[in-house]
């Protein structure tokens, strides 16, 4: 094992916000060196080693009855146990480098630190762009309702055969059971929400409304349809009914951060209506905020493009007058 986990694992034994005096007085600075090189300190190998314990943490928590909320809640828990490992190594390694006779090592269980802030999203950088189980997890929406599931053991039969193949992406060969499945009970949600994402991902799309529109005929706050029909419509290059279906969303949802994001984006990326896009994306920023939501970072990078566009119309005082309005700080 790595001497660098042997000493977080020490580290990790003591107590929260403690400070910790290591005397090395009997090391050189060459031999602090050498022992520097043999832990093999590369700050971005080790983020991503434990960046990925906290993708396998993902991986674990269940979805199923879990709003977006709960599930965000969760995640932070598996990103914190990270952050704090991350950071008590990075501060060894700073200690050793600062050549002092004592290594002083600061456990920081402060969430509202900047240094904590900054390290924990360094890991929501890390996990939106390379860990594909929270990808998966943060799509799915498991929430069960009166005609979710059906009551029917033949229908049910049909639909886990198609979501064994669904599972594996072999979205083609899963239809004709879903299919089935609704055919035996025209009432089973989640066999239509299905349908509709298998058709959408082998650019079947006017199938894929349908089988959304037929899905929320029978649940009119199904999540996995009004979340993917704007998507449909994106395709399609319908913007103005992507919008419209994003906004319904929010009257329904208020606080899905998806709908705001969702909206957004489509404002910035085709209408180039940036004013009313950052309007929309910071009320997604504070929401992922709040919830903890590694989506955040989704939105920062939106954020910054609309500030470079109004910069180039002279907008500037704009962008910032609409970050105040939503208390949201940035430096210049």
């Amino acid at each position: 094992m790595k001497i660098y986990l042997l000493i977080c694992l020490l580290a990790l034994s003591l107590f929260a916000n403690a400070q910790v005096e290591i005397n090395s007085k009997d090391l050189t600075a060459d031999q602090q060196k050498a022992l520097l090189k043999s832990m093999q300190i590369d700050s971005s190998k080790i983020l991503s080693e434990y960046a990925t314990i906290a993708c396998s943490c993902i991986d674990s928590i269940s979805t199923t009855n879990k709003g977006i909320e709960d599930f965000s809640k969760e995640i932070a828990v598996c990103i914190d146990k990270q952050v704090q490992s991350f950071d008590m190594i990075m501060t060894i390694s700073n200690s050793l480098q600062s050549g002092n006779n004592k290594i002083e090592i600061s456990l920081n269980n402060n969430k509202k630190s900047d240094r904590y802030i900054k390290t924990y999203r360094l890991f929501e950088t890390w996990l939106r762009d390379s860990c594909i189980e929270l990808k998966n997890k943060l799509s799915s929406n498991n929430v069960e309702n009166k005609h979710s599931i059906s009551k029917i053991e033949a229908a049910k039969i049909e639909y886990q055969k198609g979501n064994d193949l669904f599972a594996a992406e072999n979205y083609k060969a899963a239809l004709p059971y879903f299919e089935k499945a609704v055919k035996i009970d025209p009432i089973f949600v989640f066999a239509w929400d299905n349908i509709g994402v298998c058709y959408r991902r082998i650019g079947e799309f006017d199938k894929a409304i349908y089988a959304y529109k037929q899905s929320l005929k029978i649940d009119p706050k199904g999540l996995t349809p009004l979340h993917n029909l704007p998507v449909v419509y994106e395709f399609l290059k319908d913007y103005d009914k992507a919008i419209d279906t994003y906004n319904e969303i929010e009257k329904i949802y208020p606080n899905d951060p998806e709908a705001f994001f969702g909206a957004g984006r489509i404002l910035v990326t085709y209408k180039k209506d940036y004013e009313n896009g950052l309007e929309k994306m910071c009320i997604a920023y504070n929401l992922y905020t709040k919830m903890n939501s590694p989506y955040r970072v989704d939105a920062e990078k939106v954020i910054s493009i609309i500030f470079f566009e109004l910069k180039k119309q002279d907008k500037e005082a704009l962008f910032y007058s609409i970050l105040k309005t939503h208390k949201i700080t940035s430096s210049k």
